[in-house]
């Protein structure tokens, strides 16, 4: 069967004249990657471990005050417009319209669906609160719904690094192709996954939000812990947002308007590592859980620790380049 599955006709600006094309983004981005641990350990030797924990335990009655919650909100900030600014240069102002706002409508109705619904939808019944997430559609704060964005896209773009995407996206059998977008999502949903074995645990605690059911993750956390559900509707809601995105923002990578090193691996991978560096900083010089650490490390932190180890390889001659 062929078929162009594609309403907006892409125009092909494709060059790689300009190698260092992105490098002041990923620089920007690093500000937030490397910026977060910086601040967190500079207030932990000015002020002491006593003062952490301080900090920590207040989170629910003073957020605004507590440099963890602006962490969160410089992740985000940090992410939304490195991604905004990426996709715009990378595949053109209409599909990254489109896939912003494709991308906020799915994680806004999956989450509407937990909040709303006895049930709790994909994720199980919870809702959040509004000390410090403002501006609710629904029972959902729109920071959470842009939120999904600044971890999903970045993933997105490394699952097409780590995959032959090329091959992938070139095949013009809409059903193949529908399959390899399928492959795509799923893998794309899992690096989604490993973010929630930090990030969860954390904004319970901080009080952002509070599970009405028990679980089996986490049994200390508020509520008797996090239901397992809660991981099945993360990949879920990744992979929803990923098989949609192979569409809007294709996954040949030879349709990006401009190719460099920064754009296709080192911003997306920044954007991914910020997540890990802002979440892991607070467990451990904050939260200290073990058991959420040992998650951290050997979930997201794998995932970063493969894509490193492939760029190496790269680098050394032990595996083809990407192309660009």
């Amino acid at each position: 069967m062929q078929a162009d599955i594609s309403s907006i006709k892409p125009t092909y600006g494709y060059s790689l004249e300009k190698s260092d094309k992105g490098k002041w983004a990923f620089f920007f981005a690093l500000t937030a990657t490397l910026g977060i641990p910086l601040c967190f350990l500079v207030n932990l030797l000015l002020f002491g471990p006593e003062q952490m924990q301080i900090w920590w335990s207040t989170a629910k009655t003073s957020p605004t005050t507590q440099p963890q919650v602006l962490a969160g909100f410089w992740t985000i900030l940090v992410g939304i417009s490195v991604v905004i600014w990426h996709s715009c240069v990378v595949k053109g102002w209409k599909r990254t319209l489109l896939c912003i706002v494709v991308g906020f409508f799915i994680a806004w109705f999956y989450e509407f669906l937990g909040t709303n619904f006895e049930g709790g939808g994909v994720f199980g019944p919870y809702h959040y609160s509004d000390t410090v997430l403002y501006g609710h559609l629904y029972g959902v704060p729109a920071v959470i719904a842009l939120g999904w964005e600044t971890f999903a896209y970045p993933a997105f773009y490394l699952v097409l690094y780590l995959l032959p995407s090329e091959q992938m996206g070139a095949e013009t059998s809409l059903v193949k192709r529908i399959a390899n977008n399928a492959l795509i999502a799923t893998l794309g949903g899992l690096f989604c996954v490993v973010v929630d074995f930090v990030v969860d645990p954390i904004s319970v605690e901080a009080g952002n939000f509070t599970w009405h059911v028990n679980g089996g993750i986490y049994p200390w956390l508020e509520g008797s812990g996090e239901p397992l559900t809660n991981f099945l509707g993360w990949w879920i809601c990744g992979f929803t947002m990923m098989f949609f995105w192979s569409f809007i923002l294709q996954t040949t990578p030879s349709k990006r308007h401009f190719r460099s090193k920064y754009l296709d691996i080192y911003i997306p991978l920044a954007l991914y590592c910020t997540w890990f560096a802002n979440y892991m900083s607070q467990e451990m010089l904050m939260q200290q859980r073990d058991d959420v650490i040992v998650f951290g490390f050997f979930g997201q932190g794998g995932v970063i620790l493969s894509l490193l180890v492939k760029r190496y390889l790269e680098k050394q001659g032990y595996q083809p380049k990407p192309i660009g």
